[in-house]
């Protein structure tokens, strides 16, 4: 079982980033090492990851290798998302989001975002207007993206991607954004 994952993601009004390119990327910057079975499924941590990557608190205890071929309880990094499909991901520790106009706590988000999925309209409760989900405060709880970088094994709030990490991941664009769930 997982603790949890820090999800990074570009923005997602941008195009979709090719998925081969970001590996690349992600290996020049040496966020990721090498592939664990099958190939691209997932990643060790690559030799910057402690540098990319700030985690809190005086003495993290980590573990960046498994104990054996079947194991993945330890931190290591996962690509998802089809780069062409909006996901909305959220965990266990979502809470509910705030309207972006009126600040209302939207208390029933699973029914709003069911209805965005079929492409119904969606009512801010408090002010009435419509609403897009991608826009709601979310807080770092949950998010939308067309890819995602997943580190697997942290816990909301214990890890924090360096903002030169967010910048170099943007590519001179809009910076990536990141945030936890636990699944």
């Amino acid at each position: 079982m997982h603790t949890g994952k820090l999800l990074l993601h570009p923005p997602h009004q941008n195009p979709a980033c090719d998925p081969g390119a970001l590996e690349a990327r992600l290996q020049t910057l040496g966020l990721i090492g090498a592939a664990l079975e099958p190939p691209g499924a997932a990643y060790l941590a690559g030799p910057r990851f402690m540098q990319l990557i700030t985690f809190m608190g005086c003495s993290p205890f980590l573990r960046l290798a498994p104990e054996h071929d079947q194991d993945r309880s330890f931190c290591h990094l996962r690509l998802s998302g089809d780069g062409q499909t909006l996901r909305f991901r959220s965990g266990h520790n979502t809470r509910p989001p705030h309207c972006p106009l009126c600040r209302a706590r939207i208390e029933q988000w699973p029914a709003l975002m069911q209805a965005w999925r079929s492409t119904a309209p969606c009512r801010c409760p408090g002010c009435g207007v419509e609403l897009d989900p991608t826009r709601l405060r979310w807080g770092r709880g949950a998010g939308f993206g067309r890819r995602f970088i997943e580190i697997v094994g942290v816990f909301p709030g214990e890890a924090v991607p360096t903002p030169a990490l967010l910048d170099s991941l943007g590519d001179g664009a809009a910076p990536w954004g990141y945030f936890y769930i636990q699944e």
